[in-house]
């Protein structure tokens, strides 16, 4: 076998392991284009649910609980440890929103292992704002065990108890009550993505610079 066809060869092996990872490790969304996707509208602590308002290729609440939240359907729960230094974003809006609404959790993700809460910032009153959780224990904003409307409250999480908490999700929410009294919430647009793995990154790389050096000694000769 010929010292390109070699190279080839092993192009193609490298790419087709990073196919592989990525396929165990698939980016899990829902952008409403067809419908609500399996997400309902509950209060944080659980409890009864109701159908969000599907518009136009994103879903709707209007303040229905205590603590109004969208809560995400089974696909986003289970066993997520492999996403542990990925993110999740997705894009919301509020119309109306408290003076001191930044206090108030951004996602809470429920487990056997305890109530992992992430204080990120509210959206815009005027348009989506895209919001990204670092997955990862040594993040700011993760709250292990907090109340939800106090980010200073609770424990950072340990890496040993963050992973704890992922391996086991039994509810995730994502925040849609920020006022103390009537609004409407937009939310789209969300993905729970893993981290790209290094070494598949650099083996690729590896891969084109040795094919353009060999392509080059070919022509060269």
């Amino acid at each position: 076998m010929s010292i390109s066809r070699f190279i080839g060869l092993s192009f193609v092996l490298a790419v087709s392991a990073i196919c592989q990872h990525a396929s165990a490790q698939a980016v899990v969304s829902s952008t409403f284009d067809a419908d609500a996707d399996g997400w309902t509208v509950t209060d944080v602590t659980g409890g009864p649910s109701s159908a969000p308002t599907w518009v136009s290729g994103v879903i709707k609440t209007t303040d229905l609980y205590n603590w109004t939240t969208f809560l995400a359907p089974p696909k986003f729960t289970g066993d997520i440890s492999a996403y542990i230094g990925g993110t999740l974003k997705f894009d919301l809006q509020d119309t109306l929103k408290d003076a001191n609404a930044d206090n108030y959790f951004t996602v809470s993700i429920n487990s056997g292992a305890g109530n992992l809460m992430w204080f990120g910032g509210s959206p815009s009153t005027t348009s989506l704002t895209s919001l990204i959780a670092l997955l990862d224990s040594s993040a700011s904003g993760g709250r292990l065990n907090s109340a939800v409307g106090d980010p200073n409250s609770g424990v950072a999480p340990s890496p040993t108890q963050f992973a704890a908490v992922l391996s086991s999700v039994t509810r995730l929410h994502i925040e849609a009550d920020w006022r103390s009294g009537p609004d409407e919430v937009t939310l789209d647009n969300v993905f729970l993505s893993p981290i790209p793995e290094p070494s598949s990154v650099l083996l690729l790389m590896a891969g084109l610079i040795t094919m353009i050096a060999v392509r080059r000694a070919q022509n060269a000769a």
